[in-house]
């Protein structure tokens, strides 16, 4: 919990110094996912404008296939799992 704390504060101070350089953002998301945090597309934009797009890890882990900004993903409700818990 403390570490993924401390992450969000790292990313957030990135954002903040208005300074989104893009070798800061890269290292970061890199570093999540090269740890195992994080598996996924990254898109920030700013004004309409888009500052860092980039995919991690596999968008299928059974079959190895590597995402990319066009994987497509089947999304299912979790609205339905959320009510099993709220009893």
């Amino acid at each position: 919990m403390k570490i993924k704390v401390f992450l969000v504060l790292i990313a957030i101070n990135i954002y903040l110094n208005a300074q989104t350089d893009h070798k800061y953002l890269d290292f970061f998301f890199s570093a999540l996912a090269l740890n195992n945090h994080f598996n996924g597309n990254v898109l920030i934009a700013e004004h309409g404008k888009i500052i860092y797009e980039k995919s991690f890890g596999f968008a299928d882990f059974e079959s190895q296939r590597i995402n990319t900004n066009s994987s497509r993903f089947p999304i299912a409700s979790i609205i339905n799992n959320y009510r099993l818990f709220k009893k």
